[in-house]
């Protein structure tokens, strides 16, 4: 130990008293004297070794009180405070390089000495390493300005808040978040209901007050223009209990909910039409039938499938298609209650369920609503359609309890509107489900009865009353079923007209009939023609008139004695599309039958400028006559109209002689029906036309 430090105690002793550098060396302090005038250490006790690696003799020859020591930026004020003495206590830190090199955070505190007349003779001072406190400053100060920079550069909006919803202080991006071009516009606003809702900031305040913090909140605020915009935040209070501000971090979520409320509509809408789809329209079903069940009240469901459909797609494509089905949605959404659902299963299928329905009635008026609201034509693609559909109808609780009985059963009320006729709607009954039932069965076995043979043609004469002449057959198609039975056509027609076997088969029927014909030419009657039904399909779907000429190709029969009869509601669907293709087959010479005339919409104005030959006058006409003043007139007025438009014009259904004469009368001079023949066999077809000229000649 240096000679200035403490001595011992002689042994036994008392302890010698404790000495100013004894306290000195205790706390690490480094005591010295120098002398103004000289600028060197008189005296440095031993603890200057520690701090700078020096021993006190190499400190005292030091000069300008070791200045060499003291680092650059340091050096003029530690040098300004030696060289100005003045009474009083002086401190100061700077940095000292030791011998080793390293530099430390020293801390000088010292006073002068004066004589009688004033002038320095000493200072005195002790020498502290505070480099441990100056490394925990400046790194507490990296940490300060580490955190304003995320505080003022983060991408998440950093504020502090007092609890009644003053905005303290705030970054940029919070700023931006609520609107506002920076931080400074932020806290100029100074109204917290700008920035959380008054019900939310108490909430988050209460929370605080027995948590601490509020992890991961979503709140919908609203920004300074008004607009509202979701964040998702978490907040911390500032003190202990009911705090009197917190703070907290939130991020804009608003993409991220807009994309939720995106998907959660997807999954319950129809993307083409935006309607609901079948996951929400059962939804909507299941909660409406327990309201019906807890209070007692009615409802019903709509089955609606749009008639022909296929057809638009196949002819023009499925875009065009698509906008006849977001057009038909708008219309039956105008046509119905706010309160009631209009759902798009697919395709061109619809259901809608009624709430509070009062009878059976009051759906059947909703329905015919609906069915008037396809009335006025389409116009899809620069094109003008008419269209029109079959609606069927289930009610709760007579026709089932739960939602999937409901909309299997408004569906087979469905099917039988379409087969009575189409563009109608039709109730639930028991008997429909065993229909329905039926009507798998003939699609299952329809669709290999072409291959099996059970397809045949059998052929109803059209007679010339003037002279009983038969002027022709029309081939009506007939199935004799897998147990041998005959299947009505009105069972297996609209089954195949539903799906793509109509195509085939009726290219099948052309085919065969055209044949016949050419038997009955060779047979000696070459002037008896063939009328021949055209499906809605061979219409729209664009490949008829190529079907026209194979079949008159391979049978090698006049174009002219066959005729192609097409239903009035065919034939107006899309007029331009039918007039384009009846000129191109009347151009191969191939006649033009309207069937069904008059049970249509078609006009004078239509009809004028079609080329067409024949006007079937439909059997709903004929039946009631004589007797329907009404019925009369109608088929005097196309009789007439027929005349003037240079037009044949032919009866159906005729089956009395009354019905008969009544016609002659109105001057209709062709009639086919069972008054003059059932539908025959081709033999028994042939048969007959010897039996009515039995001297023609050739072979069958």
């Amino acid at each position: 130990m240096s000679s200035n430090g403490p001595t011992a105690s002689p042994p036994g002793g008392p302890p010698p008293p404790l000495s100013v550098l004894d306290l000195a060396e205790d706390l690490e302090l480094a005591v010295w004297e120098a002398d103004p005038a000289t600028e060197r250490f008189r005296f440095v006790s031993d603890r200057i070794g520690p701090l700078l690696g020096c021993t006190p003799a190499e400190r005292r020859w030091e000069p300008e009180f070791g200045a060499a020591r003291i680092h650059p930026e340091d050096r003029p004020a530690y040098l300004a405070l030696f060289r100005e003495p003045s009474a009083g206590r002086f401190a100061i830190e700077y940095r000292a390089s030791a011998d080793d090199g390293r530099e430390r955070w020293l801390r000088d505190v010292f006073r002068f000495a004066f004589d009688d007349e004033r002038r320095p003779v000493s200072v005195r001072g002790i020498t502290a390493d505070v480099t441990p406190r100056r490394e925990a400053e400046q790194a507490a100060r990296g940490s300060e300005e580490r955190y304003r920079f995320l505080f003022d550069e983060s991408l998440a909006g950093i504020f502090r808040m007092t609890s009644e919803g003053a905005l303290i202080d705030c970054n940029d991006a919070f700023a931006r978040i609520f609107g506002h071009p920076s931080r400074d516009a932020a806290m100029a606003a100074r109204e917290g209901e700008r920035y959380f809702d008054d019900g939310d900031r108490e909430g988050i305040v209460q929370r605080l007050a027995a948590d601490g913090k509020v992890s991961h909140a979503e709140l919908q605020v609203r920004r300074g223009d008004g607009k509202p915009t979701w964040v998702l935040g978490t907040f911390t209070r500032l003190t202990a209990g009911a705090p009197a501000a917190f703070e907290g971090v939130i991020v804009d979520i608003t993409g991220r909910k807009k994309a939720e409320v995106l998907i959660e509509y997807q999954a319950f809408h129809d993307g083409l039409t935006g309607l609901a789809n079948r996951k929400l329209f059962r939804d909507r079903l299941v909660q409406a039938l327990a309201v019906a069940r807890r209070k007692g009240r009615r409802l019903a469901v709509l089955f609606f499938d749009v008639d022909y459909f296929k057809l638009v797609n196949d002819r023009f494509g499925h875009e065009s298609g698509d906008q006849l089905l977001q057009e038909i949605g708008a219309r039956l959404l105008k046509a119905v209650r706010k309160i009631d659902t209009v759902a798009r299963l697919g395709g061109d299928e619809f259901t809608l369920l009624l709430l509070d329905t009062e009878s059976a009635d009051a759906a059947v008026r909703v329905a015919r609503k609906l069915l008037e609201a396809m009335a006025p034509p389409f116009s899809v693609g620069g094109r003008t359609f008419s269209a029109s559909a079959s609606v069927g109808i289930s009610l709760y609780p007579e026709d089932g309890d739960d939602e999937e009985t409901l909309v299997r059963n408004a569906d087979a009320a469905m099917y039988r509107a379409k087969e009575l006729g189409r563009n109608n709607c039709q109730l639930y009954t028991r008997a429909l489900q065993v229909r329905a039932m039926r009507r798998l069965t003939i699609e299952t076995d329809l669709k290999g009865a072409l291959a099996r043979g059970e397809l045949e043609l059998h052929y109803q004469p059209q007679v010339r009353v003037a002279d009983g002449e038969v002027r022709g057959f029309e081939a009506l198609l007939r199935w004799r079923g897998p147990d041998g039975k005959m299947i009505p056509p009105s069972e297996f027609i609209p089954v195949a007209e539903d799906s793509n076997l109509i195509l085939e088969i009726g290219e099948w029927v052309l085919g065969e009939a055209c044949l016949r014909a050419r038997q009955w030419h060779d047979a000696g009657f070459p002037e008896v023609t063939v009328a021949v039904n055209v499906s809605p399909r061979q219409v729209q779907f664009g490949g008829l008139l190529e079907l026209v000429g194979r079949a008159v190709a391979a049978s090698g029969i006049r174009a002219s004695t066959l005729e192609l009869e097409v239903t009035e509601s065919v034939a107006m669907q899309d007029v331009e599309q039918t007039r384009a293709l009846f000129f191109a087959l009347r151009g191969v010479g191939a006649r033009i039958a309207i069937d069904d005339f008059g049970t249509g919409h078609s006009s004078l104005s239509y009809v004028k400028h079609l080329p067409v030959h024949t006007l079937k006058i439909d059997q709903s006409f004929v039946r009631d006559i004589p007797g329907s003043s009404a019925d009369e007139a109608i088929i005097g007025a196309i009789v007439h109209m027929a005349g003037a438009l240079r037009l044949r014009v032919l009866a159906e259904g005729v089956e009395t002689i009354a019905q008969r004469d009544l016609l002659v009368r109105q001057k209709c001079g062709e009639m086919q029906g069972f008054l003059f023949s059932r539908a025959l066999p081709a033999d028994d077809a042939l048969a007959l036309l010897r039996e009515i000229r039995p001297g023609a000649s050739g072979g069958a």
